[in-house]
């Protein structure tokens, strides 16, 4: 079950005809949410539900996942766990917080005047930038089970993507700018990890777009040609822990660029 709060404005003035800002805050509850009976993985998970369930007595949900030939609260050397089963159970609970940002401002070249004279200049320019704050995303898996996710363990980032957009007839260009905030990787643990620089840096990452459409024989075609991280930039190295039971699995770079690097996409698209 969820419950949701979110309280918005927009803002459109007369004054300035194609612009328009929104600002919308939202607060989500989610309880019951699914969960696993095995809150997680290999011999952690099996001694985290016999915790769980010795704690209650027998009458928690894990007792389930762990059943005993005589009982889940006989504790003899007789009675050894018989079975382990993984299966979703309505026990996780899930908070977000957070404020998202939309302005965009669309015009044409005609309409702009340049030290009070109007050139004759064609086509529709539109500009927008998206921007997401979100401070709060905790999770807790289970009943007993620490949160994880922001402020606690991950905070997450802000982020904003702009967007300017050039089209005339067929033709449009399209340039983007991601803005990554900079972010704390280093997360508490039981056994302190201490990091020389536990703060990843901002990025910024620039990508290009060109399409043209045109017909063919009645049959409407779209050529587009993409660069995505234009300036080549390179993801930054962080400190990581492996995970032991999985090599391999974690990669010590920051999320906000991809580690491809320049690449070209081009290509026809149609329909018939």
């Amino acid at each position: 079950m969820a419950t949701t709060n979110t309280i918005g404005v927009i803002y459109s003035p007369s004054w300035l005809r194609g612009f328009r800002i929104s600002v919308d805050s939202y607060l989500i509850n989610i309880r019951n949410a699914i969960g696993q009976s095995l809150p997680a993985i290999g011999t952690t998970g099996i001694n985290d539900d016999i915790a769980f369930c010795a704690a209650s007595g027998g009458t928690s949900p894990y007792c389930k996942a762990i059943p005993r030939p005589l009982g889940p609260t006989n504790n003899s050397a007789a009675n050894n766990i018989s079975a382990v089963y993984s299966y979703g159970l309505n026990l996780a609970e899930q908070y977000v917080r957070g404020v998202d940002l939309e302005t965009s401002y669309g015009f044409d070249l005609r309409d702009v005047q340049v030290l009070g004279v109007q050139p004759k200049w064609d086509g529709h320019i539109d500009l927008r930038m998206l921007m997401t704050y979100a401070p709060t995303d905790v999770t807790i898996s289970a009943p007993g089970q620490p949160a994880a996710g922001s402020p606690l363990t991950a905070p997450l980032v802000t982020r904003a993507t702009t967007t300017i957009n050039y089209s005339l007839g067929g033709f449009r260009a399209t340039w983007e700018i991601i803005y990554t905030d900079q972010y704390r990787y280093a997360t508490p643990t039981v056994t302190p990890i201490y990091y020389v620089n536990p703060i990843a840096p901002a990025t910024i990452v620039d990508n290009v777009n060109f399409s043209y459409r045109f017909k063919a024989q009645s049959h409407d075609l779209q050529a587009f040609f993409t660069v995505t991280n234009l300036f080549n930039q390179s993801p930054s190295y962080l400190a990581a822990t492996p995970a032991a039971a999985v090599p391999g699995s974690q990669t010590p770079l920051n999320a906000g660029i991809s580690p491809l690097g320049r690449y070209f996409t081009g290509g026809l698209r149609f329909s018939f």
